[in-house]
């Protein structure tokens, strides 16, 4: 698969306090796919901002990783980063589901550069959720 798919679902209720936002990230993201990944991290603050500020209660963030190839750009790993940075008082927690061993390895990169200890890969999209609602 080289098709490139980003996606964001508008934010729904995850518990009684919390709201999640679902996002999805498939193909292989390369410096082409930059603009497409911004726009798709903007569109995922912009969830976070909208849903978040009026509750005063971060929300929480699931991401379908399940088709993800990876990334073949250090462009795409800094955008990510800058994502994360700006989500951060936004953020509850992120989990990841259908990621691979070099998935989780990426992302313990990407959470020390973003200063972040709110990030988790799943194998299930149940157990994602499970640990959201923590």
């Amino acid at each position: 698969m080289n098709k490139v798919t980003l996606t964001v679902e508008e934010a729904k209720p995850l518990t009684p306090e919390r709201e999640v936002v679902k996002a999805t990230a498939s193909g292989l993201l390369g410096l082409s796919d930059l603009p497409a990944l911004q726009a798709w991290g903007q569109e995922l603050n912009e969830q976070a901002r909208k849903h978040s500020c009026p509750t005063n209660r971060p929300i929480a963030i699931l991401l379908d990783i399940q088709e993800l190839e990876g990334y073949n750009s250090p462009e795409i790993l800094s955008a990510l980063v800058e994502l994360m940075k700006a989500d951060k008082p936004f953020v509850y927690k992120t989990a990841t589901y259908g990621g691979t061993k070099t998935h989780e390895l990426i992302q313990q990169i990407l959470e020390e550069m973003a200063e972040r200890d709110n990030l988790k890969n799943f194998p299930t999209e149940t157990e994602a959720i499970a640990w959201l609602k923590e």
